[in-house]
Parts: structure tokens; C-alpha cells; sequence
């Protein structure tokens, strides 16, 4: 999915189809200078396909902490960690270290300045 505005619109786009009765919150924030830090969960009963998992018509909790520097009031840097409780539930017991976060439903990503700078902007 491309790091821009249209790849933030399909992954929302993908979240409301998979959870139609979603809801988002805004748990935490923090800034310090140019970084903002925020720690957010999206909630919803599982009503459509989502990442490959077939629905299942149970509340499932996406939780999400994303980083985000600032600089010319425009986002230059981006990192995020995503937590699916849904794929947390179903997925098979990791069985090393180096697939354990994959199989709880965790992916970290950082967008390159580069990319990032237009993604919201």
C-alpha cells in the first residue's frame, strides 16, 4: 500500500468495510518539539474480511501508537506500531523469536521523510 494520502484513505477504506461499526480513540498523546506521539485503538465487530481473516462477527480491537515529526507544518517522519487483537486470536502460537510479533498481529513501520511529507499533508 503506498505511503501516500491515497494509501492512508484505502487503509481506512479497509478498516470500515472489515469493522462498520467502528470506533476510534484517542487515548494518549504527548509532543515535545517537533514529535508527536499518539496511542489510539479503533474498536469494531468483524463484518468483513480484514488482512486475509475471514469475519467472524466478533469486537475485535485494533490498537495503534504512532510517532509523527513535524517540520514546516507538514509531517516529515512518520513510525507506527499496529496491534490486531483479531489475528492475536486466531493465529498459531509463535514459534520463534523472530515470528513472534507477526503472530500476535504486531507490524512496525516507519515511512522514510521522503514519502511521508505528503501522507497527510
Amino acid at each position: 500500500m503506498p505511503r501516500t494520502r491515497e494509501g492512508a484513505k484505502q487503509i481506512f477504506g479497509m478498516i470500515r468495510g472489515a469493522f462498520p461499526d467502528h470506533d476510534a480513540q484517542v487515548i494518549h498523546v504527548v509532543a515535545e518539539g517537533d514529535l508527536v506521539a499518539t496511542y489510539k485503538t479503533f474498536t469494531g465487530t468483524h463484518e468483513g474480511e480484514f488482512m486475509g481473516v475471514p469475519p467472524t462477527g466478533r469486537r475485535a480491537t485494533i490498537r495503534v501508537m504512532d510517532f509523527v515529526r513535524y517540520g514546516d507544518g507538514k509531517i516529515v517522519e512518520h513510525w507506527s506500531v499496529t496491534r490486531v487483537g483479531l489475528a492475536r486470536r486466531q493465529a498459531p502460537r509463535a514459534t520463534s523469536a523472530t515470528n513472534c510479533a507477526a503472530s500476535v498481529g504486531e507490524v512496525a513501520t516507519r515511512t522514510p521523510a521522503a514519502s511521508s511529507a505528503s501522507f497527510l499533508a
